[in-house]
């Protein structure tokens, strides 16, 4: 039985908050790589899934999508949709891999990572996609492998009180 909910008066703001953090660091020129950069807006939307029962998980991930795609994405919808196809996979396979021991769920992380991001791209270029594909597919994967980095990092600042997407949920009689 899961213990916690999400709490949507902090996930709200702070997606759009992360989003337009994400914003400022792409303009100011942050990222080595221009075209490689970690999701972290999507580790938000990971960390909040995986604690929360599936309907919400699957709300909070189109929530971080759609918060992501008003503040960076060029079409609106693109990071909802890939999130909410990650939430998917995750709640499918997470039963398999629970019992499988830590690197079992980093192959995990690092899979719906990878696969998030080349769907947003996919999505975010549409037919243009296909037609450079192998940089798409390297853009995407080096994306995947940014924000698998980034991950603890990000779950290190979650899990700090004030900032924590997730409570406990109240039990009721």
């Amino acid at each position: 039985m899961d213990d916690r909910d999400i709490n949507w008066i902090s996930l709200v703001p702070l997606a759009i908050l992360m989003g337009l953090a994400v914003l400022l660091a792409e303009i100011g020129g942050l990222w080595p790589g221009r075209a490689v950069r970690p999701d972290l807006v999507w580790c938000l939307a990971f960390f909040a899934a995986r604690r929360a029962a599936p309907a919400n998980a699957l709300a909070a991930s189109a929530w971080c999508g759609l918060a992501r795609d008003l503040v960076l994405g060029p079409k609106l919808g693109s990071a909802a949709l890939a999130y909410l196809l990650a939430a998917i996979a995750y709640l499918h396979l997470r039963e398999r891999i629970a019992g499988g021991g830590f690197l079992d769920y980093a192959a995990l992380v690092g899979a719906l990572a990878v696969s998030a991001c080349l769907a947003r791209s996919a999505l975010d270029s549409g037919p243009g996609f296909f037609d450079a594909w192998a940089d798409s597919v390297i853009a995407a994967a080096g994306c995947g492998l940014a924000t698998l980095a980034a991950y603890p990092v990000m779950y290190a600042v979650l899990s700090v009180a004030r900032l924590n997407p997730t409570r406990e949920r109240r039990r009721t009689m």
